[in-house]
């Protein structure tokens, strides 16, 4: 009897879903279920680049599913696990996932490393992915909670370095369930080391004022951080701002982007201090902030400027503009969910984690409009 293959829809988060595999062999032998979570389709895609994500990954889910049937119903595929070398498994996720960025592939590699540091002392390099258990997965986090950075000899992890070293090594092993290579991840059960909450740097209103009247040696550096503040865009958005991004309709500018990593569209109309510091409209094509980029050089300009300001707050950067828009949106009592959107965040969870500290002054607000009139 050969066997059948069957994908069932599964609902993901951020109105996303992937699909399952089910290899069915008869009912006298139990079936394989295969998790191909690392394609991910948009529920309803609203900009030319999620549908053509959607479509690309539709191709791509075909051509894995006919290679599959192919694959079970050959003469010489047994549908137990599959043996393959766990660190050569890495180099193919690696390559795979590392892909998109050299960022993103240099933390594949630096995971690897920590995890051939880690079995040198526990296990050897022969290791194979389906010995990969629940206990190499707790040693794993313990051993990067007391291990050292792999550039200093002295300096241990930080919280954020284990947390992104750990999340790879799941997604490592999921992977290794949507290669067949394993029938579930030993890493469901066991929680990435935690991040914890961190002071952000930001500006206030005072501050923003002040910066207006100081004088900056790059004027576009400071409309640039300015307009960034109003806006609260990115500052890579900012970088790249075309004209055609903003759009004059009924004798108001608007933002019309599309931004952030999931391409979400962001449109709103822009405040009047942002339109002031605006330069003189160009073509569609030209950028607004034109030349402009923030890199070593022009941070320290703006550290400059921030302490010529008389502002002596430390880690000023390009991003604090963008802070600084989101923790005085919270002060004025703009709802977390609202902020979310503004900031193109892929979900209020990702705001949350940022700003809720910061939003302490609602609740106060909220008591008061409750209970006022009692």
């Amino acid at each position: 009897m050969k066997a059948t293959v069957t994908k069932t829809k599964i609902s993901s988060t951020n109105g996303e879903h992937y699909y399952r595999v089910r290899i069915y062999y008869g009912k006298h032998i139990k079936s394989k279920y295969i998790s191909l979570n690392d394609l991910k389709f948009w529920n309803t895609p609203k900009t030319i680049e999620q549908k053509k994500t959607n479509k690309l990954n539709k191709e791509i889910l075909l051509d894995r599913i006919e290679a599959l049937k192919r694959q079970v119903n050959s003469k010489n595929y047994n549908h137990q696990e599959k043996k393959e070398n766990f660190f050569n498994h890495i180099d193919f996720v690696a390559k795979n996932r590392g892909g998109s960025s050299i960022k993103n592939f240099q933390l594949y590699g630096a995971t690897k490393k920590h995890l051939l540091k880690y079995c040198s002392n526990n296990y050897n390099e022969e290791l194979m992915v389906n010995d990969i258990d629940y206990d190499f997965c707790i040693g794993f986090r313990t051993y990067l909670k007391n291990t050292f950075s792999l550039r200093s000899s002295y300096n241990k992890l930080s919280e954020s370095s284990q947390n992104s070293y750990f999340v790879r090594f799941c997604v490592i092993m999921n992977d290794a369930v949507s290669r067949g290579l394993i029938d579930s991840s030993p890493t469901s059960k066991v929680k990435a080391p935690a991040i914890p909450d961190k002071d952000i740097t930001y500006l206030t209103l005072e501050e923003i004022s002040t910066l207006h009247k100081t004088n900056c040696d790059n004027e576009m550096l400071k409309k640039a951080f300015l307009f960034a503040f109003y806006t609260g865009l990115r500052k890579g958005d900012i970088e790249s701002l075309k004209w055609k991004h903003l759009p004059v309709i009924n004798s108001q500018t608007e933002l019309d982007l599309i931004t952030g990593k999931k391409g979400v569209r962001l449109t709103f109309k822009l405040p009047k201090q942002a339109i002031n510091l605006l330069p003189t409209r160009g073509d569609d094509e030209t950028k607004i902030f034109l030349g402009f980029k923030y890199d070593g050089y022009q941070n320290e300009k703006l550290r400059r400027w921030i302490l010529e300001a008389g502002i002596k707050k430390k880690n000023v950067g390009s991003h604090t503009a963008r802070h600084s828009f989101a923790v005085y949106h919270l002060s004025k009592g703009t709802p977390i969910y609202t902020l979310s959107k503004l900031m193109a965040h892929n979900s209020v969870k990702t705001t949350e984690r940022s700003y809720a500290q910061y939003a302490k002054e609602d609740l106060n607000y909220a008591l008061e409009k409750v209970f006022s009139h009692e």
